[in-house]
């Protein structure tokens, strides 16, 4: 793809598919920890109960900075534009789709299944280990997963993203690792997946697109 027509951790860049020029805000969502070296995509509030799957990708294991880029929109709210996991200082040359990783005795990925992008149903995305994540689910019954998220207290997740606009960061109860959220752009839907590479062809950085701003037209 064009790394013209893409504007994740840029100060501006225009409206998706259109030509109107936004203002864009590149603000810290925190520090992801991926001692696994697999980073699972997701909607937070739905792959933890078995109604979606999101995809998992090989990146550099290590404690990595995720950001959020927000496109400024004339007299709206401004809105999330991507979410972004930082693997290196390196700027990317290139940017692709990448294959998501898949362990040599899982049962291939279903041809019917698309690997471009993630299904984010309930307007949220989130990144995390996906080691600790599959743990997570193995260990959590319905009941309690439930109470995470609709629990009044402030760390409930719906209300972290309420609290914090729509961007925040928790640990997966017992676990030392921790999970960045975000929402996703206007509303729900399925958003590409696009990583950055460097000159050697090494993953420098991970982003979802949500479809605010960029020019590709993704198939």
């Amino acid at each position: 793809m064009d790394p013209a027509l893409f504007y994740p951790l840029k100060n501006s860049g225009t409206e998706y598919m259109g030509d109107t020029t936004l203002s864009l805000t590149v603000t810290d969502a925190g520090t992801i920890t991926i001692p696994s070296g697999t980073l699972l995509v997701c909607d937070p509030f739905a792959q933890f109960i078995g109604l979606s799957h999101g995809l998992v990708y090989d990146v550099p294991s290590g404690d990595h900075p995720t950001k959020v880029t927000i496109a400024n929109i004339p007299g709206k709210t401004p809105v999330n534009a991507y979410l972004s996991v930082v693997f290196s200082n390196t700027e990317p040359v290139t940017f692709e789709q990448p294959y998501p990783h898949r362990n040599p005795d899982e049962i291939p990925i279903p041809s019917a299944m698309r690997t471009d992008g993630v299904a984010l149903d309930s307007g949220a995305a989130a990144v995390v280990d996906a080691a600790a994540a599959e743990a997570f689910t193995a260990s959590t019954d319905l009941d309690s997963f439930t109470d995470y998220i609709h629990t009044d207290a402030p760390d409930g997740w719906f209300n972290l993203l309420r609290d914090h606009n729509g961007i925040a960061q928790t640990p997966l109860p017992d676990h030392k690792e921790n999970m960045i959220l975000a929402r996703s752009g206007y509303d729900a839907g399925f958003y590409p997946i696009v990583a950055g590479y460097d000159r050697n062809h090494t993953m420098v950085s991970l982003h979802v697109d949500f479809l605010v701003v960029g020019g590709h037209p993704y198939d």
